[in-house]
């Protein structure tokens, strides 16, 4: 392995060159990592539990190993070794409801200062990730507008 290249990059060469006809219940599911060394491992899911088996650990029988660079899903993101990202269904249900939430604005049942709570909280929670780019377009396409009507009353 080239001591320059990143664990990241090389997973998906340490699968096996299979010909586009093999079936896929033929085909072998390797699972890489990186060791403590920077070295890579390619296992397959009973080397894999054989592995965790010396080390007193075991697999749960519900957990399905995936390689390392479709990433770790947590918390909303799928982490990566490099880079955090927003799940893409979470980034359309804020879209969703930010459109309801400027609905109310609008229509006068919500305040200015809890839509724009809710701006902030989300763009704080997506901040987290690399989502400069998203954040711009989401809040870029909002056009507020005075309120149609005044109903909302603080108290």
């Amino acid at each position: 392995m080239d001591s320059r290249a990143h664990p990241w990059k090389v997973t998906r060469s340490l699968q096996p060159r299979l010909s586009k006809g093999a079936p896929p219940t033929d085909r072998p599911r390797t699972i890489g990592y990186s060791s403590a060394d920077g070295s890579l491992t390619a296992l397959g899911k009973a080397q894999l539990v054989e592995r965790l088996a010396r080390l007193r650990l075991k697999l749960h029988a519900g957990a399905h190993p995936r390689p390392v660079e479709e990433g770790i899903p947590f918390l909303g993101f799928v982490a990566f070794a490099h880079k955090r990202r927003l799940k893409r269904r979470k980034a359309v249900h804020y879209r969703r409801r930010l459109k309801g939430l400027v609905r109310e604005y609008q229509s006068g049942r919500l305040p200015l200062e809890t839509l724009s709570a809710s701006i902030k909280a989300w763009g704080n929670h997506a901040g987290y990730a690399n989502t400069v780019g998203l954040r711009k377009a989401i809040i870029g396409q909002l056009r507020l507008g005075p309120p149609t009507v005044r109903r909302v009353e603080k108290g």
